[in-house]
């Protein structure tokens, strides 16, 4: 595969995406504590010990998040 070429897989990313969102919907609904962290800023250590689940929310673009 050349460097202009879309995988084969490239349509199951946006699925794969929907997907997290929901796990972590229902991570939360269960009662989890549920942690944003931008990469290696944060210690996943300590938010797993404080009963907490880290999510990424490093940017896929150039956009800020809100």
């Amino acid at each position: 595969m050349n460097k202009n070429e879309v995988p084969g897989v490239f349509e199951t990313f946006g699925d794969a995406r929907k997907q997290g969102f929901i796990a972590v919907k229902e991570l939360k609904d269960q009662g989890k504590k549920v942690v944003g962290v931008f990469c290696t800023y944060s210690p996943v250590e300590i938010i797993l010990a404080a009963g907490a689940v880290s999510v990424g929310i490093c940017a896929f673009s150039d956009e800020t998040i809100t």
